[in-house]
């Protein structure tokens, strides 16, 4: 019994596209599902819902930690147990304890030393094997829609990929350059690496009024309503030393000045030291008796989690920012205002480090010779 048309030569045909010639799309595809379900009856790769997919790609991280990620779901990490499947390695065994596989489980939950990051972190994690079937499982569980809102889930398994980030760094620095991992100097880089991602996420939703042309002169300083007192507050951070210089500076509705102080303030991110400056310019004001302040910052993510208390901002900051939320009870009326830089000149200069004064100064109603000049700057009164 003949197939087909015997007058015609027999040709090679690729039996998964209807016309029967090979393409790279065609055979990518065939690739993917034989992968899939290889995975799949292997228990290797467990499938991951789209709505995490989708959560893991608006992760408040930068672009290569997103990427990392994606390679941790799909198991292509380079770990010891994954080279040894793939006969790149003589053993699967963990290189820093020595004691077990080094699957991505292991690397990221099990390993003795990663324990205490999780544990010192921001969350207090404290996974168990037991609960614990599979890497992209625990990640789908931390991730659930049942535990809070969406905005807390993204910023949950931010968290969670900023600390999976450095854990991996500080293995390949071990592994590769003998340098010894200390838990709590990892707990530390990744609070700074959470800190410094969200400041420059602010800075980006919020831009400089610097750069825009027709301002003129309507960015500067302006006087508070009568009988108010504006208390300017202002941060500089240094991420080498862990901290910086905070500055405050008080005035009345005339502009006239009442106070200032510079001081020394240590802090893990940029957003800890404003959040310390304007729980200082709180104090101040409760120190001197004022009823009626009006706190200005130019920290943009600072001053909207004090107008919207629902709001948690950054993990290091917030309960020093709740401590300020509080401090407005001692007040007949606080109000807490942003403002771009151009109209922060004077705490801005008292928190740089161009401010010839010592730090840990406080001034009262006579400011120092170096700040009279940025005073008078915007046209306002100062003492001779």
């Amino acid at each position: 019994m003949h197939t087909g048309d015997p007058t015609l030569k027999d040709r090679l045909a690729w039996p998964y596209d209807k016309r029967g010639s090979y393409s790279v799309k065609s055979g990518y595809y065939w690739s993917h599902s034989r992968n899939i379900d290889h995975c799949r009856q292997s228990n290797w790769l467990v499938p991951i819902p789209s709505t995490l997919w989708k959560i893991v790609w608006k992760l408040k991280v930068p672009p290569k930690i997103r990427t990392f990620m994606w390679r941790t779901l799909h198991a292509a990490l380079a770990t010891m147990k994954n080279l040894y499947i793939r006969r790149s390695s003589l053993s699967p065994i963990c290189p820093l304890c020595n004691s077990n596989d080094e699957s991505i489980e292991h690397l990221f939950l099990f390993c003795r030393w990663v324990e205490v990051v999780w544990f010192g972190g921001m969350l207090n994690l404290r996974p168990h094997p037991l609960h614990v079937s599979s890497w992209a499982n625990w990640i789908v569980q931390m991730g659930d829609s049942e535990t809070g809102s969406i905005e807390v889930r993204i910023n949950r398994l931010s968290y969670i990929a900023f600390t999976c980030w450095h854990i991996w760094k500080s293995r390949c620095d071990f592994q590769f350059n003998n340098q010894v991992i200390y838990p709590s100097r990892v707990v530390a880089a990744i609070s700074r690496s959470v800190s410094a991602y969200q400041d420059f996420i602010n800075r980006l939703s919020f831009p400089s009024l610097l750069n825009q042309p027709n301002l003129g002169d309507e960015v500067q300083w302006s006087p508070p309503n009568q009988g108010v007192i504006k208390i300017n507050v202002d941060a500089s951070w240094d991420a080498s030393v862990g901290g910086g210089f905070m500055g405050v500076v008080a005035r009345d509705e005339n502009g006239r000045f009442l106070a200032a102080s510079r001081l020394r303030v240590k802090a893990t991110g940029a957003t800890m030291a404003e959040a310390l400056a304007i729980l200082h310019g709180c104090k101040l004001g409760v120190r001197n008796g004022w009823n009626s302040i009006c706190i200005e910052s130019d920290s943009f993510d600072a001053i909207s989690c004090l107008r919207d208390p629902a709001k948690k901002g950054s993990w290091d900051a917030f309960p020093i920012l709740r401590k300020c939320y509080r401090l407005r009870m001692a007040f007949q009326a606080c109000r807490w205002s942003w403002v771009p830089r151009l109209a922060n000149s004077v705490a801005d200069f008292l928190a740089s480090r161009k401010c010839r004064e010592a730090c840990d100064q406080i001034w009262v109603h006579r400011p120092p010779s170096s700040l009279v000049h940025v005073l008078c700057n915007g046209g306002l009164p100062c003492p001779p």
